[in-house]
């Protein structure tokens, strides 16, 4: 196993966070649908269907790029946030990654 120090530029972590927000929204979005349905206002569940991923997105975007100083800042002065273990296997039949 090996450490390595990892810190994400801008666009990574503003990627990372669109990309975790839109799952994240493409999870609750049919919880969403399916509470309101039953509370009788299925008009507004069509409307959570479709827009619930772009409000995800749109979330994530808002979050990665007011988040990043705060993230850069925090990964200049603790080390160890940056730290990601990776374990070293051999492949078996012989054959290399390519670089």
């Amino acid at each position: 196993m090996k450490n390595l120090a990892i810190r994400l530029k801008f666009g990574s972590f503003v990627k990372l966070m669109t990309l975790g927000c839109f799952c994240g929204s493409l999870v609750m979005v049919p919880i969403n649908a399916l509470i309101s349905s039953m509370e009788g206002s299925i008009g507004s569940s069509g409307y959570l269907l479709i827009l619930g991923p772009v409000g995800g997105v749109l979330i994530g975007l808002i979050l990665g790029v007011a988040g990043y100083p705060i993230y850069s800042y925090l990964t200049r002065k603790f080390q160890w946030l940056q730290d990601v273990i990776v374990h070293d296997e051999v492949p078996t039949d012989g054959s290399q990654i390519a670089p």
